[in-house]
């Protein structure tokens, strides 16, 4: 069990048919800066990111069942004194898993993820995010080391993987950005459920707003970003 965790947030992404659901919970902690390490101005200690959960639903797995998952999961969570919250990928499909998750009496954040670079909130609990802020805030919190993996079962080899196994690219003719897995047949649920929980845990719950656009990409072509030196 981690000491001094201040937050847990659960991020899911809801498949289709033909793609999976996953589930992943992410804690929040402090942590002492080590001898060496560059602090920010007044700052003693950094913020940990740690995914201590996951679970990936059977295909065609019944919305209800995973409603009934996720508000075990939230239950558990619940007699702790830090706060907790439910992110879901509400695009399409996900729509009806949050009126299901809210009729539980879980408060659930519908997150309809969007092309381009800036982030709305059209309604109470639901906010347009693209996939590139998404993306971008897991990557930067995975290269610091902020964002750790402390998934033990089956499905923290999976999360690993899809990690390894994702990156972006910009198309030079437009400019634009895609965050997609790099091989077509990996998939990146896993992923996905992570980067909810990220977003959600780093630039909301304390109110910080985050940069609309997200990170900047460094690169010309491609990038692998969970695969250098890592």
């Amino acid at each position: 069990m981690i000491q001094g965790v201040d937050c847990y947030t659960i991020g899911l992404d809801v498949g289709r048919a033909v793609d999976y659901s996953a589930l992943t919970v992410l804690t929040r902690h402090y942590r002492h800066l080590k001898p060496g390490e560059i602090p920010s101005p007044g700052v003693a200690m950094t913020i940990i990111y740690t995914a201590v959960e996951g679970y990936r639903f059977p295909l065609g797995t019944e919305y209800e069942y995973i409603a009934e998952a996720v508000k075990g999961v939230w239950e558990r969570f619940d007699v702790q004194a830090a706060k907790h919250f439910c992110v879901v990928d509400q695009t399409g499909v996900g729509a009806p898993v949050v009126e299901l998750l809210r009729k539980k009496q879980i408060r659930s954040i519908g997150v309809n993820i969007t092309a381009g670079s800036s982030i709305t909130h059209p309604a109470e609990d639901v906010y347009n995010v693209p996939k590139e802020v998404l993306v971008s805030s897991l990557v930067t919190h995975a290269q610091n080391g902020h964002f750790k993996i402390a998934i033990e079962e089956e499905e923290g080899k999976e999360l690993k993987a899809q990690l390894q196994n994702f990156g972006y690219k910009i198309h030079r003719e437009t400019g634009h950005v895609t965050y997609e897995a790099l091989q077509e047949k990996v998939h990146d649920d896993m992923v996905i459920s992570a980067a909810l929980a990220l977003w959600w845990t780093a630039y909301n719950v304390y109110g910080v707003k985050y940069r609309e656009g997200g990170r900047e990409p460094d690169i010309q072509e491609e990038n692998e970003p969970f695969r250098r030196g890592r």
